[in-house]
């Protein structure tokens, strides 16, 4: 996503989708941005299986430049076994250009 200046307000939506035959646990959830209450509140939530559980959240940018943001989410099913996966997406804020023409009149 693109936003010309000043930049703004991105939305970003995590998706934890559990791709197992069981049941798992959230046991970590992090991200290079302060998550909203929704999705903290997904930490220690149970998933299972083909369940998918979304949250919301977003961060400001208002400089021109590019931004990555990173997601991970650790898992852990009754046995104990442990997984990890991760989501990367990059947003930009564009330079807006101005440009003035003369008016010349004969």
């Amino acid at each position: 996503t693109s936003r010309l200046e000043p930049g703004g307000v991105f939305t970003y939506t995590l998706t934890i989708t559990n791709t197992s035959v069981d049941q798992v646990h959230a046991t970590d959830l992090t991200d290079d941005y302060p998550l909203s209450a929704g999705c903290s509140a997904l930490d220690g939530q149970t998933i299972q299986p083909d369940q998918a559980l979304s949250c919301w959240y977003t961060a400001t940018h208002t400089t021109v430049g590019t931004y990555d943001n990173t997601a991970e989410v650790t898992v852990q099913d009754d046995e104990g076994n442990i997984a990890s996966d991760f989501a990367s997406v990059e947003v930009s804020v564009r330079n807006r250009w101005r440009l003035y023409l003369p008016l010349i009149t004969r």
